[in-house]
């Protein structure tokens, strides 16, 4: 029989372990629960001047348990933050996307001078605090006419995210064998044929990966959109925090949006994660030529 003695050594690395685990699950998980309550919860109840409040003693008001959300909805024109918001991410996935997966390949399969400068640079880029990515872009954006602009919001996200996806996709195409394009090629297939029909298919897994990250930067993006955007180009995060701005602060309302701003979120990740699986690693090659 196994024995299940530990020692006082196994016994702290255990202890410390699962307590770790437990104060990373807390530190996500108590925001969600937090804004969850105040978002369900009668705000003449809740919570307690003391603070010693938990759970609200009454949910919902005037009879309602959904009346922030009702709120928002109808007098905050939650539906086109809502559109406007999905327009901005999808964009932002679709554009970053296209532009990063022809230059990370062009770093993977060519040699130029410089090259190892370059994917330096999109660290840096990373590095760069919104505030100061967004000043800089802004008076060029300007002089454009692309403030206030849904066009001009998608293109400021795209390039914030494209540091990020093209270095995500730069590791994952160095991890294709080269053999496989070159039985492509044999085949009279050009090389940007190739990119589409044999590299992407191969590296789903990583193109998701790409593309949670570029939709979640947009989606909850807040410093960008406001120093490019406008009232025409304003998304969910914006209009959140016209709740918390001023003297009348509105928890209720600004939790309530922040609830329907995470269910995307999780769309999102629950479509995507089937793509994240090794049978997409192996697929949709032979059919395609």
């Amino acid at each position: 029989m196994r024995n299940k003695h530990l020692t006082p050594k196994q016994l702290l690395i255990k202890t410390l372990f699962w307590g770790l685990i437990i104060w990373i699950c807390g530190t996500i998980l108590l925001p969600i629960f937090a804004v969850t309550m105040y978002s369900l919860a009668d705000e003449t109840t809740y919570p307690r001047s003391g603070g010693d409040m938990v759970i609200p003693p009454h949910w919902g008001q005037e009879g309602n348990l959904l009346h922030h959300f009702k709120m928002v909805w109808i007098l905050e024109d939650l539906p086109v933050y809502l559109a406007r918001s999905l327009v901005l991410a999808l964009g932002t996935v679709i554009l970053s996307i296209t532009l990063s997966a022809p230059a990370a390949y062009a770093f993977v399969r060519f040699r130029f001078p410089f090259r190892k400068i370059l994917l330096l640079s999109f660290f840096v880029f990373m590095m760069m605090p919104d505030i100061v990515f967004g000043v800089s872009l802004f008076s060029m954006f300007y002089k454009w006419g692309l403030i206030n602009t849904i066009i001009g919001v998608i293109m400021v996200h795209t390039l914030r995210a494209i540091p990020l996806t093209l270095l995500i996709l730069n590791g994952v195409f160095e991890s294709i064998p080269p053999t496989l394009e070159e039985a492509a090629f044999t085949m009279g297939t050009s090389r940007l044929r190739t990119l589409r029909k044999v590299i992407l298919p191969l590296s789903a897994p990583g193109v998701a990966a790409a593309s949670i990250y570029a939709f979640l930067l947009s989606w909850d993006d807040f410093v960008l959109t406001v120093l490019v955007g406008g009232p025409e180009s304003y998304n969910l995060a914006v209009l959140a925090s016209r709740f918390m701005i001023g003297t009348d602060v509105q928890h209720y309302r600004a939790s309530a949006t922040a609830v329907i701003m995470l269910v995307p979120v999780l769309f999102v990740n629950f479509f995507v994660q089937r793509y994240m699986k090794s049978d997409y690693l192996t697929g949709g090659m032979a059919r395609d030529f």
